[in-house]
């Protein structure tokens, strides 16, 4: 069957000229083409989505296994009381001479133990344990001192001390470096999981002890500080605050003015 020129079958009347079916062929080859390439764009779409609800899962699964592994290690840790008055004959023959300190460390560890604190509450014992190292008050004005009582200590108690504070290290670290969206939320969240004591550790470990190389830059930018609580009744733990205040930036405490309470 033939069929006159400016007419196809179908589409029909063409204006007379065949070039103008090849201009409506043309016309329909790009479109085509746009609707290929927004469906490639649909698909790349899809996958990056699926891509990042993957990683924020895994982000999740990892984040929480890490929490967790932290309240375990924090209810393993267990601090045994030593009589007061063999421990202090042991530490004048340290400064005497009269014994070096792998003596000491040795010694000390075979004294039988009056209590034995486990989990936050040996925690709270090791904090108090360093506080009564610095005495004084006055002791914050030298961070020479500190640094050095920090040191002393720490050789002491590294095995316990040392496993807690790089476990929070490393949460704070997955944070910053893998955490798909929302790094405050996450650190925050991390944060609760820290009691008073935890974060006055931190604090020392990071202000004088190794955590000041790595540690204190998390630290700072995710304010695990906030929650420090300073009892302002008890002029010791005043300086210890100012103290903390000359060696972090304010980001570290990210204070807050809060409202004052009115009687009624």
């Amino acid at each position: 069957m033939s069929h006159q020129a400016g007419w196809l079958p179908i589409y029909g009347k063409t204006g007379g000229s065949l070039s103008s079916a090849g201009q409506f062929g043309d016309s329909f080859g790009a479109l085509a083409s746009l609707m290929a390439a927004l469906a490639a764009a649909a698909a790349l779409s899809a996958f990056l989505r699926q891509r990042k609800e993957v990683a924020a899962q895994e982000f999740e699964r990892n984040f929480f296994t890490l929490l967790n592994n932290l309240q375990i290690l924090v209810s393993t840790i267990d601090v045994g009381q030593r009589k007061g008055e063999d421990i202090l004959e042991l530490y004048h023959s340290l400064e005497r001479g009269d014994v070096d300190l792998l003596t000491f460390q040795t010694e000390t560890m075979f004294i039988p133990s009056e209590s034995v604190q486990t989990g936050q509450e040996a925690l709270r014992a090791l904090l108090s344990m360093f506080r009564e190292e610095i005495r004084e008050s006055e002791q914050f004005k030298d961070s020479k001192f500190i640094h050095r009582a920090w040191e002393d200590f720490y050789d002491l108690w590294h095995d316990d001390l040392g496993h807690f504070f790089r476990t929070c290290y490393h949460i704070y670290k997955m944070i910053d470096e893998k955490c798909p969206e929302d790094r405050i939320r996450y650190s925050r969240i991390a944060r609760s999981h820290l009691s008073s004591s935890q974060i006055i550790l931190i604090a020392y470990n990071c202000a004088v002890g190794e955590g000041r190389f790595k540690f204190k830059s998390l630290v700072e930018k995710y304010s695990i500080l906030h929650n420090y609580h300073v009892s302002k009744r008890i002029a010791f733990f005043e300086e210890e605050f100012s103290f903390f205040r000359r060696m972090f930036s304010d980001e570290a405490f990210r204070l807050e003015e809060k409202p004052e309470f009115k009687y009624t």
